[in-house]
């Protein structure tokens, strides 16, 4: 068995198996302010998280991201998806430790007939709690 964190694995992984990707989308509004929400589902539960999930087969970075968006936020909301590139990171959350590969793009909020922080995405016990933050500042690296 493999040990993450101190955890066991129940099962070891053939090599490249297990690595799901994943998007998800900094929104930002004109104040600089970020939409993140708090998780809700067993994975990761109480960590704050950008809205996001899984990429499908054949689907796009960009459509992946405005479906995730749509189905967390609702339909009413308009995001603007930028084809920016904010960071790829990897991280395997307790307690499933599914490997993922995640992308994180940037999305500028346009409008929405409800307010984003009444907002909460409760199906079949995930989902989270949406609520605005301080504003976010990336840093940016020099191109080698």
């Amino acid at each position: 068995m493999k040990k993450i964190d101190g955890d066991s694995l129940e099962t070891e992984l053939k090599e490249g198996a297990g690595i799901m990707e994943g998007v998800e989308v900094a929104i930002l509004n004109k104040k600089n302010q970020v939409l993140l929400g708090k998780r809700l589902a067993s994975a990761g539960f109480g960590t704050w998280n950008f809205p996001g999930g899984h990429l499908k087969a054949k689907e796009k970075i960009a459509e992946c991201a405005a479906r995730e968006v749509s189905e967390e936020l609702g339909e009413d909301i308009d995001v603007e998806i930028t084809d920016e590139l904010l960071s790829i990171r990897e991280n395997c959350i307790a307690p499933q430790y599914i490997h993922h590969l995640t992308i994180l793009i940037k999305g500028l909020y346009k409008k929405a007939i409800q307010s984003l922080t009444s907002r909460t995405n409760v199906k079949s016990g995930s989902g989270s709690i949406w609520t605005i933050c301080l504003p976010l500042y990336f840093q940016a690296w020099e191109r080698c």
